[in-house]
């Protein structure tokens, strides 16, 4: 099976200076110099992330702990298909919603659950909130409502706006509140419906 989120770990750690989202570029470069290809670098308020391959997983650790700061954990490797909605639902309920976009991105990329947009789509519309871009939040959470509308995911775009307007202001944002995925079986979008 092969896709471009199969194999993937993501390193957190806490720089040992105050970065914003805007450092995440800077960052990814200097990685690169060292050796080390990011699959991305992503800047939240006190830690950072990087997505390498699993494979490089080691040397990554090592670059990033030297050039960024001290590692908090690693996560993965994701791009399982069997397990990415469990992920998804654990990582959002645990605010890492870059993580929980990923999951969801192997959901639909790797597992062929098209559905699974709308949940990337809204996990990235927080993550990005949480990352101080509220124009791209905002327009990520209007992306994820086409989506869901599109796949049949239960999703109330206003409840998703509010939380992103949480996540933005540092708040705990709370996407599960805003999806209902439990008429969703596997492959079937939207469960037994009337048509």
């Amino acid at each position: 099976m092969g896709g471009s989120h199969e194999g993937v770990v993501v390193i957190h750690l806490k720089p040992r200076s105050r970065l914003r989202p805007s450092d995440a570029p800077r960052l990814a470069g200097l990685l690169r110099e060292a050796g080390v290809k990011p699959v991305i670098v992503r800047v939240a308020p006190g830690r950072v992330e990087v997505e390498v391959p699993s494979h490089k997983a080691s040397d990554a650790m090592r670059e990033a702990s030297r050039l960024i700061g001290d590692p908090i954990e690693v996560s993965g490797p994701h791009g399982d298909p069997s397990s990415w909605l469990e992920e998804f639902r654990r990582l959002a309920a645990n605010q890492r919603f870059w993580e929980a976009h990923t999951a969801a991105e192997a959901g639909w990329r790797i597992a062929g659950e098209k559905w699974a947009k709308a949940l990337a789509a809204a996990a990235g519309a927080l993550a990005k909130a949480q990352e101080g871009l509220i124009r791209a939040a905002l327009k990520a959470s209007e992306t994820a409502a086409r989506e869901a509308e599109a796949h049949g995911v239960g999703l109330d775009p206003e409840c998703l706006r509010r939380e992103v307007e949480r996540a933005y202001t540092g708040l705990e944002a709370r996407l599960e509140q805003c999806i209902r995925l439990d008429h969703h079986k596997r492959g079937e979008p939207g469960g037994e419906s009337a048509g």
